[in-house]
């Protein structure tokens, strides 16, 4: 999907599972936020909802930073992990 600079946007995640899994964000390989920690990695401007989706309150682009690229869910608990399909995130 492609999102005009600085506007919001919601990237899914639908999980269950028993016990409850752990979700996990990916973007280009690289961990951004897991629902254990609540915590992004130095960015402020996206969160994970109660959900598991992916909320940004503006998406970022600029020299030194960008949200475009392929983001990815993981879901895991005890009885293994499960990762969503890609979604290609481009900024305008």
């Amino acid at each position: 999907m492609t999102v005009a600079k600085n506007d919001p946007v919601t990237l899914k995640c639908s999980v269950d599972g028993n016990p409850v899994p752990i979700i996990e964000w990916y973007r280009d390989g690289d961990l951004i936020i897991s629902s254990s920690s609540h915590k992004s990695s130095n960015n402020n401007h996206r969160v994970m909802l109660p959900g598991g989706d992916l909320f940004f309150f503006r998406v970022v682009h600029s020299r030194k930073e960008s949200d475009s690229g392929t983001y990815w869910c993981l879901a895991r608990n005890s009885h293994g992990s499960v990762r969503s399909r890609n979604a290609t995130l481009t900024v305008a």
